[in-house]
């Protein structure tokens, strides 16, 4: 059995667009399949991790156990976290690109999830509304997956970008955009949206003399 040190083990960006427990994740996975990391050493223990990385206990917890969950770490109380398993026999790997975390946007993922076999893995990531990110993500992304999960928000031209991905293995969410025809995609009609809830608030709204609609721009498409 071997102590493994941090350095060896995880890669912590500051600037990614990857929420911090993911890179946890990633960097175990990554220390096993460059062989850092074997069955029976122990890693690092909670508190090592969250003073070395400023993370909080929480974040560092959340991947820990998601860990524990996939059967590659295990615990022993009062010792530690230890590698229980360095088989890492995923079937398909899916990319998920996300602009940003919200409730909306937690349950669309679990409700994705959900429906996925324990022979796949996913990676999230967050563009927050920034194109560089989104393709950087996308660019370093590209060949590694069994499939892409995209939400390209606002953003304009995406192709540029998503058709350097296998063009099967690419599926839309959220926006219907015109240079992306040729994906799959699931989206929100937001104009219809829009009418279909005045229609169906028509009765409510006649009390009124006047309605004001504000539409911020921004994050939102725009609405005719």
């Amino acid at each position: 059995m071997n102590q493994v040190k941090l350095k060896h083990i995880f890669q912590i960006d500051e600037t990614a667009g990857i929420p911090k427990y993911r890179q946890i994740i990633s960097s175990v996975y990554k220390a096993i399949e460059q062989g850092n990391l074997k069955k029976g050493d122990k890693i690092p223990s909670l508190n090592e991790i969250c003073q070395s990385f400023d993370l909080s206990r929480d974040t560092v917890m959340v991947a820990l156990n998601e860990l524990k969950a996939r059967g590659v770490v295990s615990s022993v109380p009062g010792k530690g976290y230890y590698i229980d398993s360095t088989v890492l026999d995923y079937e398909k790997r899916i990319f998920v690109l996300f602009d940003e975390l919200n409730v909306f946007k937690e349950d669309l993922y679990n409700s994705f999830t959900s429906q996925l076999d324990n022979k796949t893995s996913v990676d999230i990531y967050f563009h927050h509304f920034n194109f560089n990110l989104f393709e950087k993500l996308v660019t370093e992304a590209t060949g590694k997956y069994s499939a892409y999960v995209i939400m390209p928000a606002t953003f304009d031209n995406t192709n540029q970008v998503i058709r350097h991905l296998p063009n099967d293995k690419v599926y839309i969410l959220d926006r219907e955009k015109a240079d992306l025809k040729g994906y799959p995609v699931i989206y929100q009609d937001f104009e219809q949206d829009v009418v279909d809830a005045l229609q169906d608030g028509k009765d409510l709204l006649k009390k009124y003399d006047r309605l004001v609609m504000h539409f911020p721009g921004g994050k939102e498409p725009e609405v005719e």
